[in-house]
C-alpha cells in the first residue's frame, strides 16, 4: 500500500480552475478555467481542443445525451458546444454572470441559475422554455428529482422546489 495515489497525467491551464470536470461516455474530460478557456482532454491527458469563451468559466459543464456540452460563463451567456469544439448555439438570456452548473432533464431540458435571480429552463436547441424568478442570486446548481421537481438554492439562504411547467 502506498501513501499516495499514482499520478497518471496533469496539464497546465493559464488560469485557476473552479469548474468541476464532466466526463463523456468516450472518456473525454471537459472543464473550464478562470481565463476563459474551455477544454476537452482525452483520457491519456492529451488536450483534444481548447476554445476561448467570452469570460471566466466557473460553471461545471453538463453533457447531453447527444454529446453536446452545456456550460455557462461570466459573460452572461450560456453555451452549447459540440464534441468537436464548435459552438452550436449561445443563449444571451441571462442579465448577469452564470456561476451555476446546468442540470439536464430526461427530455433534454437544460436548467441553470444566474446571479440575476432567475432559474432558466432551455430547450436543447437553446430556445427559452421558461424562467422562474427567485428571491436572490442563484449560485447553486439545480438538481432534478425522480419526479421532475427541480431543486435549487439562492444566496439569501432559501431553497426552492419548482415544478416543470
Amino acid at each position: 500500500v502506498t501513501k499516495y495515489g499514482k499520478l497518471a497525467w496533469k496539464i497546465k491551464t493559464s488560469g485557476m480552475v473552479y469548474s468541476s470536470p464532466a466526463i463523456s461516455e468516450s472518456g473525454t474530460i471537459y472543464f473550464g478555467s478562470y481565463k476563459r478557456e474551455f477544454f476537452a482532454v482525452e483520457k491519456s491527458g492529451k488536450i483534444r481542443w481548447k476554445i476561448l469563451l467570452g469570460r471566466e468559466v466557473t460553471s461545471s459543464p453538463a453533457i447531453g445525451k447527444d454529446g453536446t456540452i452545456y456550460v455557462g460563463s461570466w459573460d452572461r451567456k450560456f453555451y452549447a458546444i459540440d464534441p468537436d469544439g464548435k459552438i452550436s448555439w449561445v443563449s444571451n438570456i441571462s442579465k448577469q454572470f452564470i456561476y451555476s452548473s446546468p442540470a439536464i432533464d430526461s427530455d433534454g431540458t437544460i436548467y441553470f441559475g444566474s446571479i440575476d435571480h432567475n432559474l432558466y429552463a432551455l430547450k436543447s436547441n437553446g430556445e427559452l422554455k421558461w424562467t422562474l424568478p427567485a428571491s436572490h442570486r442563484i449560485y447553486s446548481s439545480p438538481a432534478i428529482g425522480p419526479d421532475g421537481t427541480i431543486y435549487f438554492a439562492s444566496f439569501d439562504g432559501q431553497v426552492f422546489a419548482a415544478g416543470n411547467i
